[in-house]
C-alpha cells in the first residue's frame, strides 16, 4: 500500500513525463523480485483505473489516470460520461472525451477549477452566486463553462473558434443538462456585448496577454477573472500587463510547472 501511494505520489507530482525505466532507478528496484514487485504494483493501479498508460514520440509513459470520477477542488468531481457516480456532497460534471483540451488531465484546467471552487465559495460571492454572468474564453471541451453553471452562475457564455470544441463543447453541456444556461459561440469579443462579473480564460500566456485589452468593453467595475495556461516565470508578464488594465492580484496556485491566476478589478 505504501508503495502504491507513493508511486502515485510522485507519477502525479512529476512535471514531466514518467517511463518505467525512471521509476525502477526512483524505487531502487536494482534485483528482478524488486522490478517484479513494482510492475505488479503498476497493473494492479491501471486495473483499477488509477493509472494508465500514454505513448509519446514511441515512448510508453506512466500517468495517473481522469477516466474515473475524480475529486479535482475542494466542490468539483469530474467523471466520465459513461460512469453511474452520484454525489449529492460534490458537483458533478460529466465529460464525454472527444478532441477538445480541458476533461482534467492537465494541470492548467485543474488549477483553473480550484481558483473558480474558491471564488464561487468565497464570502462575497456565495450569497449572489446567482446573480454572476461569466464568460469562458477558449472553451475547448466546455467543463470550466459547465461548472460556473453546475455551481450556480446566473448565465454562462462559452467562446471558442475551432469546430471540433464547439461541438465537444455542446456535446457536454447536453450531457450535463445545462443548455439552458450555457451559449456557445464562436463570436469574437471584439463583437460581444453586455458585460461579465467572471472572466475564464485556460489559454497560453500570448494570448492571454492579447485579450487583456480586447476584453476592457464587457468588464463590470468589479470583475474578477481567472487566467491559466501559464508557465511559471511566465506569471510575472501576465500580472504586469493586467495591472497596467486596472487589476490586481488575489491568489495564484502552481502544479508541476503551472500556473494560474485569480485577478480582480475593484
Amino acid at each position: 500500500m505504501t508503495q502504491s501511494l507513493e508511486l502515485i505520489r510522485y507519477i502525479a507530482l512529476a512535471n514531466h513525463k514518467v517511463d518505467f525505466n525512471e521509476l525502477k532507478k526512483i524505487f531502487n528496484c536494482n534485483h528482478p523480485s524488486g522490478v517484479k514487485k513494482l510492475k505488479s504494483v503498476i497493473k494492479k493501479l491501471i486495473n483499477d483505473g488509477i493509472l494508465t498508460y500514454s505513448s509519446q514520440y514511441g515512448r510508453s509513459n506512466i500517468e495517473v489516470s481522469y477516466d474515473r470520477p475524480t475529486l479535482v477542488s475542494q466542490n468539483i468531481v469530474l467523471k466520465p460520461s459513461n460512469s453511474n457516480y452520484f454525489s449529492e456532497k460534490y458537483h458533478v460534471v460529466s465529460l464525454y472525451r472527444g478532441s477538445s483540451f480541458g476533461v482534467g488531465d492537465h494541470p492548467t484546467t485543474r488549477l483553473c477549477i480550484k481558483l473558480m471552487d474558491k471564488y464561487f465559495y468565497s464570502e462575497k460571492i456565495i450569497l449572489k452566486r446567482n446573480k454572476i454572468n461569466c464568460l469562458d474564453i477558449g472553451t475547448g471541451s466546455g467543463v470550466l463553462a459547465i461548472i460556473a453553471a453546475k455551481i450556480g452562475a446566473k448565465s454562462v457564455v462559452a467562446l471558442d473558434n475551432d469546430p471540433c470544441s464547439l461541438f465537444d463543447a455542446k456535446k457536454n453541456i447536453c450531457i450535463n443538462n445545462l443548455s439552458h444556461k450555457i451559449i456557445v459561440s464562436d463570436t469574437s469579443i471584439s463583437k460581444l456585448t453586455g458585460s461579465y462579473d467572471l472572466i475564464l480564460a485556460n489559454l497560453r500566456t500570448p494570448t492571454l496577454l492579447e485579450i487583456s485589452k480586447k476584453i476592457q468593453h464587457i468588464i463590470n467595475m468589479h470583475c474578477d477573472i481567472i487566467l491559466s495556461g501559464i508557465k511559471e516565470g511566465e506569471s510575472k508578464f501576465v500580472i504586469n500587463q493586467y495591472e497596467k488594465a486596472g487589476f490586481s492580484l488575489v491568489e495564484e496556485i502552481t502544479e508541476n510547472g503551472w500556473m494560474a491566476l485569480w485577478i480582480l478589478r475593484a
